[in-house]
C-alpha cells in the first residue's frame, strides 16, 4: 500500500494498493538527514513537475558528458608501450591463476592502454 497526501485537510489520504507480484518495484525512500519527503497528492501536478525537472536534469548531464567526450576526442592521447619482458616475468610469478574473465579484462585493459585514444564502449 502506498499512501498519498490528501487533497484536502478534511479528507482521508488516498491509498494505492500494489499487487504482490509488483511489490519488488516499490522501495522505501531513503533520503539524506532526518527530513521527511513531501507527499504528493494522487493525480496532482507536483509529481509531473518533479518528473519534468528530473528529465531536464538528465538531458543536461547527457549533454555535458557528450561535450566532455568531444573535447577528449579532439585532444592527443598517450599510448603506452607493449609489455616489456620484465613485466611478463612479473606477471608469470603471480601464484594464482586468473579466471577467464579476469584474463579477458587484463588483455582488454592493456590493449586500451596501448591506444593513443581512449576506447569508448
Amino acid at each position: 500500500m502506498i499512501e498519498y497526501a490528501p487533497s484536502g485537510l478534511d479528507e482521508a489520504p488516498p491509498k494505492l494498493y500494489v499487487p504482490v507480484t509488483e511489490a519488488h518495484l516499490v522501495s522505501k525512500y531513503v533520503g539524506t538527514g532526518k527530513v521527511r519527503p513531501p507527499l504528493n497528492t494522487l493525480g496532482g501536478t507536483r509529481w509531473a513537475k518533479a518528473k519534468e525537472h528530473a528529465e531536464r536534469a538528465v538531458r543536461d548531464v547527457a549533454g555535458d558528458l557528450l561535450a566532455i567526450q568531444a573535447a577528449r576526442d579532439s585532444q592527443p592521447g598517450h599510448g603506452f608501450a607493449p609489455d616489456a619482458p620484465w613485466q611478463r616475468e612479473f606477471e608469470a610469478a603471480f601464484i594464482y591463476e586468473e579466471t577467464p574473465d579476469q584474463m579477458r579484462a587484463i588483455v582488454e585493459t592493456k590493449a586500451d592502454m596501448e591506444r593513443s585514444k581512449p576506447w569508448i564502449v
